[in-house]
Parts: C-alpha cells; sequence; structure tokens
C-alpha cells in the first residue's frame, strides 16, 4: 500500500503534508507544513511534491514565501521553483541550492509574518544553522532536524539504522548525530531557552510524527536528558 500524502489539517490555517524520505533503505520521513495568512501561504520544508500535493496546496491559497529551515535540508530545494516558479525562497543565510533559486534571509523575517510568525536561529551548531518558527495563532512550533520522532510503527530496518546511526528510539529525541555536530553548546543552550520562552504546545518536526500536546514538556525533558537546560 502506498504512502499516504495527501495534506492533512493540523488547525485553523495549518496543514502538513509527510512524504517518504529512504536514506540507506531506511525511512526518516519528511514533512511539509503549509501556513495560511490570509489567503498568502507559506510552505515549510521542500520535498518530492506529487502532482495532488501541488494541487492541494494551491486549494488553500497563493503559495508566497517559502522556507528552507536549515543548510541540511536542500535535497528538494529546486521543487520549489519547479512548482511555484516565482515564489522567494527563505533560508539560512550559507544556503547554496544547484539552480541558483535566489534565497532571502530568515532574520528579519518578512514584515508580513509579524503579527503571526516568530523566527528564532539555533546558535552554536554552524553545521545546519537552523532556525526555529513559532505559528502563534496555533501554538505550533515548527523544527527541522533537532528533534526527530520516529514512529513505533516504522518497520525493523528504519528503527534499526536509526538506533544504530542515530541513537534514536520511537520517542522524540535530539539524535547522536546532531549531537556530534554541536559546537557551542552554551550558545545552543541559550537559544534553546530563548525557544522555551514561547507558549507552544504542539510541535511539529521534519522527520517523523507530529507531537500533538504537551510539547513543551516533551521538550523539556528531552533538553534536560542532554544538558541543554537546567
Amino acid at each position: 500500500m502506498p504512502p499516504d500524502t495527501s495534506l492533512t489539517l493540523l488547525a485553523e490555517d495549518l496543514w502538513i503534508i509527510h512524504h517518504p524520505l529512504h536514506i540507506l533503505g531506511a525511512n526518516f520521513g519528511r514533512n511539509t507544513t503549509i501556513i495560511r495568512l490570509s489567503d498568502a501561504l507559506l510552505i515549510h520544508s521542500s520535498a518530492p511534491f506529487s502532482e495532488e500535493n501541488v494541487h492541494a496546496i494551491n486549494a488553500l491559497g497563493t503559495a508566497t514565501w517559502a522556507i528552507e529551515a536549515t543548510l541540511l535540508h536542500d535535497t528538494f530545494t529546486d521543487r520549489f521553483s519547479a512548482n511555484w516558479p516565482t515564489i522567494p525562497l527563505f533560508a539560512p543565510q550559507q544556503f547554496k541550492v544547484a539552480n541558483a533559486i535566489k534565497n532571502y534571509p530568515l532574520s528579519p523575517p518578512p514584515a508580513d509574518w509579524k503579527d503571526h510568525i516568530d523566527v528564532l536561529k539555533i546558535d552554536g551548531v554552524p553545521q545546519s544553522e537552523e532556525y526555529a518558527i513559532f505559528h502563534r495563532a496555533s501554538r505550533t512550533l515548527i523544527m527541522a532536524d533537532i528533534v526527530f520522532n520516529l514512529s513505533p510503527g516504522s518497520n525493523f530496518w528504519t528503527k534499526l539504522i536509526l538506533r544504530s546511526l542515530s541513537g534514536l528510539r520511537p520517542e522524540p529525541d535530539v539524535s547522536r548525530l546532531f549531537r556530534m555536530i554541536i559546537k557551542d553548546r552554551a550558545a545552543f543552550s541559550r537559544s534553546i531557552e530563548r525557544l522555551m520562552a514561547w507558549d507552544f504546545d504542539r510541535v511539529i518536526v521534519g522527520h517523523g510524527r507530529v507531537i500533538e500536546t504537551n510539547g513543551k514538556q516533551i521538550l523539556a525533558g528531552i533538553w534536560r536528558k542532554h544538558g541543554f537546560m537546567p
């Protein structure tokens, strides 16, 4: 049975598409989040969009902004311009794409986002330069690679690969690989402190299941486990 890559409503003006993403035969998954501001859409994270995905997104409004929130998410960036040729891309400062899509800095964010979305650069990890996004109306935190949330229903090979390479189990956590690329733990911890000041409940991760509720408490436990928060 093919994976379900349909558009799913999470809250008012907030949708997600779960895409398969296979690496070494393991399905890491890839999530695209769509936020609607009036009739303008913000699309967070590119993916191998199907024709059905594109039609479903366009039915919600006008695709107006695209986000790649980390330097490590450039695999499918050209799908933005392929499907929405005029959409501006907002990404970390050092973000490069093969087809020379013009990209704009995520900080400061566009003025049109001001009353709806907050943006925070996660310091201390120059290899990723990840930005966290907070959608105020739905109290949703959107992340890329800092936290994974592997499904308990993942197949044996996926669980084995993720456990062996990243130390991940079927629960929200920071992978061993991500912890290895943190170069300044103090700066990273300061960013986490600022992130935790946001009033979020739901957490959308870049790979894996959405944490639908109690997300702030769950992340606090993860940060404490790894020594990023007292």
